[in-house]
């Protein structure tokens, strides 16, 4: 797929479209064995922040064709508004999913 760029030229290449099932997280490879893993450190503030920091990890190795290796937890799963990140986490991609995150 081209995408026009601003200049009226052709844009970056685009990954193709993704379907991942997050129930079976297992290790999350979006590539070949052999790629890369990118691992993303978890923060030790809100649930929103502590997620986009994952999503946005998922999507840099989508981008740049490596395997999301995980999260490096941070010291404390209970963000600053008391909230358990790994039950939101479960919530969020399906159940056992932190076990396979972090």
């Amino acid at each position: 797929v081209a995408v026009a760029a601003p200049d009226g030229g052709a844009g970056p290449p685009r990954a193709p479209p993704l379907t991942v099932d997050f129930a079976g997280l297992g290790s999350v490879s979006f590539h070949g064995k052999d790629a890369p893993r990118l691992f993303v450190l978890e923060p030790d503030d809100g649930a929103g922040h502590r997620m986009k920091i994952v999503l946005d990890g998922m999507a840099t190795a989508v981008r740049n064709s490596m395997n999301f290796g995980g999260v490096v937890g941070a010291e404390s799963a209970v963000t600053e508004h008391g909230v358990d990140f790994r039950t939101l986490t479960d919530s969020f991609f399906g159940r056992g999913a932190s076990r396979e995150l972090f």
